[in-house]
């Protein structure tokens, strides 16, 4: 897997099925019509937004027209992932997952290690890009990939809590919580996995330096 501007096209076509379904349940309207609404949307966005501002999104994104909105939104999904899914993931208590529990009760701490480590592995692989590393040798794109689909999955539990309500839409509602509750859980297993092995490869990568980075105490307790 490579930069984001690969990955996060290809996440944005996966999740944009979760966005007909919300636009779908929100306007009481079947799927096959929200598909329409959505597509117009964006086609309008695409042909009466000012040049300045495509042009600006698309030298951020590296698209254009309405799907630049849809790859905005998993860029937002990423950010927001970022932010919250180690709150989220404590409430759960991280699946017992140990170097994810640490990182998250002592996170000045990790961050500090990982900065560390990565000023330090500059130094010793000044031939190499930092990210190249990040990505090919501890998959950090994983980590990614598991939020922002947990966020598109919650999309699906909103849908079919509009649904819910609705007595012509309820049984789509019913079907789009279960489908929701069971994505948003394994997806959020699935970033306390992979977080924890982009963890573990840092502690891995550091003591394989010439001048490995002092490990936090914390870390040890």
């Amino acid at each position: 897997m490579t930069s984001n501007r690969i990955l996060f096209p290809i996440l944005t076509v996966i999740g944009i099925m979760p966005v007909f379904f919300l636009v779908a349940a929100v306007m009481r309207r079947s799927l096959k019509r929200a598909k329409e609404i959505t597509l117009k949307f964006l086609d309008d966005w695409a042909n009466q937004a000012p040049l300045s501002l495509r042009g600006v999104i698309s030298s951020i994104l590296g698209f254009a027209g309405g799907f630049a909105l849809l790859v905005a939104l998993t860029f937002g999904f990423n950010r927001i992932g970022d932010a919250t899914m180690p709150f989220i993931s404590k409430q759960v208590g991280h699946f017992n997952y140990s170097l994810v529990a640490w990182s998250v009760e002592h996170r000045s701490d990790w961050e500090d290690f990982r900065n560390s480590y990565k000023v330090e592995w500059k130094k010793e692989n000044r031939e190499k890009k930092w990210k190249d590393h990040k990505i090919a040798d501890m998959e950090k794109w994983q980590v990614k990939i598991a939020r922002i689909l947990f966020y598109y999955s919650l999309l699906l539990v909103v849908a079919g809590g509009f649904d819910i309500f609705s007595k012509r839409y309820r049984k789509r509602g019913l079907v789009l919580l279960v489908v929701g509750i069971i994505a948003t859980s394994a997806f959020l297993l699935y970033w306390v996995e992979r977080k924890e092995h982009y963890i573990n490869d840092v502690i891995t990568s550091n003591k394989q330096l010439k001048l490995p980075v002092q490990e936090p105490e914390s870390l040890s307790k």
